[in-house]
């Protein structure tokens, strides 16, 4: 059909004019637009059988509820190693706690010598209820237990300046 355009698997550069109105006759514009559609055929080659054998990665539902942060700042001996310290908080979290890390050591005035404050950001969300705040404050003197029963520590608060 004369004046019908090619498809675009037969495209060629020389084509590129009956795309492109006549209003730009500008040789340079012309000329980008021409490589323009040359380069997007080879955007949308895809390989459909790539696309179907691999294992497409499953994400945890996001839950509508919220999270509750609590950063508690516990004062332990120098010689204990915060990572033992977030092992044996990540064993004692209830089913509520979603993450327990450490964000920051602090040591210098205001603390025993020999002593060091971990301060650790504990995040709590229950995927099909609000979580209450005697839960919530339940949830870290268990925590709080946890680091006094195994380490000897105490949060910073009730440490004696």
């Amino acid at each position: 059909m004369p004046g019908a355009l090619p498809r675009t698997s037969e495209l060629r550069a020389q084509d590129t004019h009956r795309l492109i109105p006549s209003r730009f006759s500008d040789e340079s514009v012309l000329a980008r637009l021409t490589r323009d559609i040359v380069d997007l055929q080879a955007l949308f080659e895809l390989d459909a059988a790539t696309l179907t054998t691999g294992v497409l990665p499953v994400g945890d539902p996001v839950s509508a509820l919220p999270i509750v942060r609590r950063d508690i700042a516990i004062v332990v001996a120098e010689e204990v190693p915060a990572g033992a310290v977030l092992a044996a908080l990540q064993e004692a979290r209830a089913p509520h706690v979603e993450s327990v890390r450490l964000f920051d050591v602090y040591r210098g005035p205001g603390l025993t010598e020999g002593r060091k404050s971990l301060a650790i950001l504990v995040l709590m969300q229950d995927t099909s209820r609000t979580l209450t705040d005697a839960e919530i404050d339940d949830t870290v003197a268990t925590l709080l237990r946890v680091v006094a029963d195994q380490f000897g520590g105490s949060l910073r608060s009730q440490v004696s300046q």
